[in-house]
């Protein structure tokens, strides 16, 4: 699907230095996140309408090659009047054709062009994304929306009676120029005045992305806000004690930094791999307490290639993929290094047993969740974890417990502990995941009885 996104203003209140689409936000410009936050939902086709310094533009995006998309311009030199005249300028690249329509300068996540993407245009219609939650929202500064039955009655920035905020992100089809054009002649220029006849006419339809991340960024205040909004999604709803109040205050201050400077979060993976290895080592040669430390530092930079791969909208299957086989192995050298260091100082084989037992334990920890995810499509939540949230045996519960073993010299304890909680919570896993999918097969079969097997 094409998209247009409007680039033309000169965002007088944020920079007056540079294209306010480039300006920069955690190691990404403004546009940068828009296009790479369509990209993941599958959208590679790009048109900028540029007005205000747009050769600074063209030359910072070039033609979308180093983004992996596909960017052409159309410049609108009557930049200064409204946007509506900026949409208009894509008539002709966009043709006959249904398109996205987005704003250089709002932060949104993929979520909501997912939900605007399953919506189906009939004839001469158009979708708008709206929220509902007024309070997360400046409504003083937002286009403000009326909506009745899915249908948006009314638009605009001054409405006395409302129930949503103005988004930025439309489904449009072809009419939306025949709107523009129809209130141009009535001298009214915006993209708003457009939307207003559409809704005349019932033209238009709301799509709720109530609860998605998204903001428009018009000043400095808002640019601090989109940074603190960012750095708040970072904090998944599993994270465990461990990662609230040891990694995150560590990892986040790290992310930043790495994302000013653009760093790939492949090379944190490579030098996390590293750092594990070297813990491990450590282990073997006996020196437990900087070999435990430099475990706890490979749970924090675990953290940060996510963060980092997050903010700057990286993730992929690939380096999930990737990441997870790394981190089996760090896990393996330092269950081993610590194992072989245990066996040299009482040379007891039963040793072996309990580290074998803890390598396997959080091997299967992480192969339950994975397989889940593989079978179902869905992430094992902590909704199916009820019955053994007691027991905490996530990775970097595991790595902070070898950090305590080996700065306190226990050692052997720690590998005990790590054996006996994660084939525990493997156990549970296994019970829980079983049920879990039990169920989903039983509502699949009901829905689809085809798939029940012959009685021939």
């Amino acid at each position: 699907m094409k998209t247009v996104i409007i680039a033309a203003g000169r965002g007088s209140r944020l920079n007056m230095e540079k294209s306010k689409p480039l300006t920069s936000l955690l190691g990404l410009s403004l546009i940068e996140r828009v296009i790479l936050s369509a990209k993941q939902v599958r959208v590679k086709e790009f048109f900028i309408v540029t007005g205000y310094k747009a050769k600074q533009l063209r030359k910072n995006l070039g033609n979308g090659q180093d983004l992996g998309v596909t960017i052409q311009y159309v410049h609108n030199s009557h930049w200064t009047q409204g946007n509506g005249i900026s949409v208009l300028e894509a008539e002709e690249v966009v043709g006959r054709e249904n398109f996205l329509l987005l704003m250089a300068d709002h932060v949104f996540e993929p979520e909501i062009l997912k939900v605007l993407c399953s919506k189906n245009l009939k004839k001469d219609e158009c979708v708008l994304c709206v929220d509902k939650n007024l309070k997360a929202t400046n409504v003083e500064e937002a286009t403000k929306v009326l909506v009745k039955n899915g249908i948006i009655q009314d638009i605009g920035k001054n409405l006395q009676v409302y129930n949503g905020v103005d988004c930025g992100a439309f489904l449009c089809s072809p009419a939306i120029f025949g709107a523009i054009k129809t209130a141009l002649s009535h001298g009214k220029d915006t993209l708003t005045d457009a939307v207003k006849i559409l809704c005349g006419k019932k033209w238009i339809r709301a799509a709720d992305v109530t609860g998605a991340l998204w903001i428009d960024v018009d000043t400095p205040t808002d640019l601090h806000t989109a940074e603190k909004v960012l750095e708040e999604s970072l904090k998944g709803k599993s994270d465990n004690l461990i990662s609230r109040i040891v990694n995150r205050r560590v990892s986040l201050q790290i992310s930043k930094y790495l994302c000013r400077f653009k760093i790939n979060p492949d090379v944190v993976s490579v030098f996390c791999f590293l750092l594990g290895a070297v813990s491990g080592t450590l282990f073997i040669f006996q020196n437990f307490v900087l070999g435990g430390i430099l475990a706890q530092a490979t749970s924090v930079l675990g953290d940060v290639e996510g963060e980092v791969a997050q903010l700057t909208l990286r993730e992929s299957g690939i380096r999930k993929f990737f990441n997870s086989v790394l981190d089996r192995y760090v896990d393996a050298f330092i269950i081993l290094g610590m194992t072989y260091a245990v066996y040299m100082n009482r040379g007891e084989l039963w040793v072996w047993l309990v580290g074998c037992m803890a390598l396997i334990g959080s091997s299967m920890l992480m192969l339950a969740k994975e397989k889940y995810h593989a079978i179902t499509g869905c992430k094992y939540l902590l909704k199916y974890d009820r019955k053994s949230w007691f027991i905490p045996a996530t990775r970097d519960v595991q790595l902070f417990i070898v950090m305590l073993g080996g700065i306190l010299n226990q050692v052997l304890m720690a590998l005990v502990v790590i054996a006996v909680i994660t084939n525990i919570k493997a156990c549970l896993h296994l019970v829980n995941v079983k049920k879990t999918i039990s169920k989903r097969v039983d509502w699949d079969l009901e829905e689809q009885p085809h798939i029940l097997p012959s009685k021939a």
